[in-house]
């Protein structure tokens, strides 16, 4: 016993002084960590709330660490050597703990021990370099001071090694603002800002109204409480949602069998009816409400003649402490749907605020990550699960849907399918900095909306997206932010080369409402913005965009998705051909993480400023063009041409006449084919690799851009008019630049 109590003595012994520098080095650097991963926490309580959450954070995370530290310590002691015991503890403590946290924040094992090892090296060193450089001010200035300077030492010490270490945004990829193609004086009108074309950006001639409607007992928000303007019914989603946490509902005060209808309502003043646009965000942390983070949209369409309602779906979205529920996609969408039918019965209610209000012939819905695909599979809900057989799901209601706009969504399959839009408008926005939704999922969906007329259905529908290179995932939402993912501490994410928060959302403001003008009001005067962004330069922030454009006048010609076949196109008699090209294959695209884009395209290789690609024009198609016709495709570099250096491109474009004669034009005097845009999501090159699924490692989405090319731009040089009707065959050239591949898809005719 006399024996034991030695050994326990020995926890009163302290470590060398220096060791002990060390010790506060180290755990100043952890305690850091434990305040940032407190900061990604919330309780949907408030700001102090989430301060005390923040403090209870890193005080249990330090309890945890110094108790793991003393129970080593307690078993380092019974040795019989003479050994640093708390500077021990402390290592041993600090890797039983950390590598486990890094890996919930989307690094690897083998990341998370290397970023352990890293952060523990540097706070040692730190915690050293401090205790040596004050020995010599320890005896001459007061022990007040020494104590001021240690902790400012260590601050600038740390600011340094972020600045110079490579955790400042400086040392990454800058973005390809400054980079502007040679393009020849002869350049197309096309290419020149329309100072006719005003974006909708801001607000219009209609007073706005805002209220909320809710449950009337939400016990974290009052809108949605007892200050709700209207109260809504609940939902009973029990027959589908059977993983429902019980801290889930511990949290919001009610389970699937009562979920609550909440609102946002932006409605313009007058008489109406107006059209109806709903908003859906999509997963978040689930206490941090994500719902109010569409006020700039609300508040825009709203007075440009639009009822806006951005709805809740907060209890459907990811908890650290409940985490979520396994059906949550078919809620999203499922949700959308009773909040039509809420505002449906609502619209029949002559005391009601939106009595004769609302013009159901006319809905929009917009969704933002998983909520652009719930806006999606509301569309079509119940046909989409009825033939996956999941009658437990079917809601029983349907609304003809005209347009949707998807917010960089996903596009998972759910029910062993995918799901389809026809005869519906729909535009896809992404930025390129996404590091949630990495991959630019909704342009999948894009090539799935097909134009069918039919005789009940003769409508005009269009489709439309936008790339925009340093937009992020999270600046969308008011609320999110630009870190889109968990990381152990946000400086790893690079941020610089993404945009302001306010500019991200100027280029959704513009893009949204003239498509919902252009859809619903009919308002085609905003259509040119959409084939060719350099329409609206004026407005748009710098920064590279690619655009695509279809819509159902136009007359498809090769988009390779008939046959096997290289040789067919499209259209029945037309027909394609190659010659002196080093590769041309017809195959599925592929993501930046080497994923099926679900949709065949040409490949084309050529070298040495060699080869041709040839579409025949049957004369029937010929005949049916004019002084306004276009010829239109999607055209995208090949990722494997990425590099930090953008590299020009360019072809001809060679429009052959019915009497053999040949007239030719470089590509770039329309449009210049822009740079593979490389993402680097993080300031240490290092971890990339370490990063969960490699997703955060430098990348490029080979993204298409649409090229519109006016057939009365091809001069025949003879002093001649130049016959459109005449022409037989327009050929892709490449001897513009000496080598490259580029990826063709989508070829057609506009204006016809």
């Amino acid at each position: 016993m006399n024996r034991f109590k030695k050994r326990l003595g020995k926890l009163r012994e302290q470590d060398p002084k220096l060791l002990i520098a060390a010790f506060i080095g180290l755990h100043a650097v952890f305690l850091f960590i434990w305040l940032e991963t407190g900061l990604t926490m919330f309780t949907g309580l408030g700001y102090t709330a989430d301060f005390v959450l923040l403090i209870a954070v890193a005080a249990a995370g330090n309890v945890l660490v110094f108790t793991i530290m003393f129970v080593v310590c307690f078993l380092l002691v019974q040795l019989p050597w003479r050994l640093p015991i708390y500077f021990i503890g402390s290592i041993v403590s600090i890797f039983a703990v950390f590598p486990q946290i890094f890996t919930f924040f989307n690094m690897n094992w083998p990341g998370a021990f290397i970023l352990t090892a890293a952060l523990a090296i540097f706070g040692i060193l730190g915690g050293c370099f401090i205790y040596l450089l004050l020995i010599p001010i320890k005896r001459i200035a007061p022990r007040t001071v020494t104590l001021t300077l240690g902790p400012l030492v260590l601050l600038v010490l740390s600011l340094g090694v972020i600045h110079y270490g490579g955790l400042q945004a400086n040392g990454a990829v800058p973005a390809l603002v400054n980079w502007e193609p040679a393009q020849d004086e002869s350049a197309a009108d096309s290419a020149h800002p329309d100072p006719q074309l005003v974006p909708p950006v801001t607000e219009g001639s209609y007073k706005v109204r805002t209220f909320t409607y809710g449950s009337g007992n939400d016990a974290r928000r009052s809108e949605f409480g007892r200050n709700a303007d209207w109260i809504s019914t609940t939902a009973d989603a029990s027959a589908f949602i059977k993983d429902w946490s019980r801290l889930r509902t511990v949290y919001w005060g009610f389970d699937e069998k009562g979920l609550p209808i909440n609102g946002r309502v932006w409605m313009p003043e007058g008489d109406g009816p107006f059209p109806l646009v709903l908003v859906v965000h999509g997963n978040h942390n689930m206490e941090d409400f994500s719902d109010d983070g569409y006020a700039y949209l609300g508040e825009l369409l709203a007075s440009r003649g639009f009822i806006t309602v951005s709805i809740d779906e907060n209890f459907a979205n990811y908890s650290m402490v409940s985490g979520i529920p396994s059906e949550d996609y078919a809620l999203r969408a499922w949700m959308m749907i009773k909040h039509l039918k809420q505002l449906d019965e609502w619209s029949d209610d002559r005391n009601h605020t939106l009595y004769n209000k609302i013009n159901f012939d006319d809905i929009a819905l917009i969704g933002h990550s998983r909520g652009g695909q719930a806006a999606v599979l509301a569309a079509g809900f119940d046909d989409y699960y009825e033939r996956a057989g999941r009658k437990d799901v079917l809601t029983g209601i349907q609304y003809s849907i005209k347009t949707i706009i998807a917010i960089a969504p996903t596009d998972k399959k759910l029910e062993k399918s995918y799901p389809d839009l026809k005869n519906v408008n729909y535009f896809v926005i992404q930025g390129a900095y996404d590091s949630d939704v990495s991959t630019f999922d909704g342009d999948r969906q894009y090539d799935r909306v097909t134009f069918e007329p039919s005789e009940v259905d003769q409508g005009f529908y269009m489709k439309a997206s936008l790339y925009v290179e340093q937009a992020n995932h999270g600046q969308f939402n008011t609320s999110w932010g630009k870190h889109d993912i968990k990381l152990p501490f946000r400086m790893l994410m690079n941020t610089n080369s993404i945009m302001a928060g306010e500019e991200q959302r100027l280029i959704a403001k513009a893009y949204i409402a003239a498509f919902l003008e252009a859809t619903i009001h009919g308002r085609k005067e905003y259509i040119p913005m959409f084939k060719d962004w350099r329409k609206i330069t004026g407005v748009l922030p710098q920064t590279n965009y690619l655009s695509r454009y279809d819509d159902s006048e136009m007359l498809p010609l090769a988009d390779y998705e008939e046959d096997e076949n290289q040789e067919t196109t499209t259209l029945k008699k037309g027909s394609l051909e190659a010659a002196n090209l080093m590769e041309w294959d017809e195959e599925n695209k592929k993501n930046r993480v080497n994923g099926s884009r679900l949709n065949r395209a040409v490949r084309l290789t050529w070298e040495q400023g060699k080869g041709r690609y040839s579409l025949e024009i049957p004369k029937s198609t010929a005949e049916r063009l004019n002084s306004a016709s276009e010829f239109v495709f999607s055209l995208a570099r090949d990722p494997g041409a990425a590099s930090d250096e953008p590299e020009e491109l360019d072809l001809s474009i060679q429009v052959t006449l019915q009497d053999g004669t040949m007239i030719k034009q470089p590509l770039s005097n329309f449009k210049a084919i822009q740079p593979v845009l490389i993402s680097q999501y993080l300031n240490v090159t290092l971890l990339e690799p370490f990063i969960r699924n490699g997703k955060l490692s430098p990348s490029a989405e080979s993204v298409y851009q649409d090229f519109f090319i006016p057939l009365n731009g091809f001069d025949r040089g003879d002093g001649q008019s130049l016959d459109v009707k005449q022409i037989r065959k327009i050929d892709f050239i490449f001897d513009q630049t000496p080598s490259g591949t580029i990826w063709l898809d989508d070829i057609r005719l506009d204006q016809l």
